[in-house]
This record gives C-alpha cells, structure tokens and sequence, in this order.
C-alpha cells in the first residue's frame, strides 16, 4: 500500500512518526481499525508504504484488502493523534 502527501503532508507525517517509532500507527475509516501497523522508521519524503505482517498468500490478500477499504474511503483528510500511550514496566 503507498501513500502520497503534499510538501506540507510529508513534513507533519515525517515528524509524526519520527516522534512514533516502534508505536503502532491505526488506520481507521468509518470509526473501525482497518490495520494497525507498527511505525518501523521515521517516514519522510512525501511517500509512505505500508508492509503487511504476514507471509505469503496471506499477506497479498490482506494487503488487497486493505488497499479496497482504503480506496473506498478515499478522501482529504487530516491526520489527527486521537490517542497517544506509553506502557513501561513497573518499578
């Protein structure tokens, strides 16, 4: 799956997930988590891919899937931090 963002896009995405390695980042569309996958590296240049978890078969289709509901969707839209948690060990 590939994204593109305007100059403006790229740069607030770039910074988002440079803050957000190792976090997961949801997608969501019609208030349902579609895919949550896991931020690998800061993601910079106005261009994004998203690489499915699993092997084979499997992650063709889910990556098919994905791109249909993504599609379906497609719109302008803002990325908006609903919801940001850390979870450490207790002392």
């Amino acid at each position: 799956m590939r994204l593109e963002f305007d100059e403006e896009g790229g740069r607030r995405f770039c910074d988002l997930t440079g803050r957000s390695v190792g976090l997961r980042m949801a997608i969501v569309l019609d208030g349902r988590v579609n895919s949550a996958p896991v931020i690998q590296e800061a993601i910079c240049g106005g261009v994004a891919s998203i690489t499915m978890g699993g092997a084979g078969a499997s992650g063709s289709v889910e990556a098919a899937d994905l791109a249909v509901i993504l599609r379906a969707g497609a719109l302008p839209a803002p990325i908006t931090v609903r919801s940001q948690r850390e979870v450490a060990p207790a002392p």
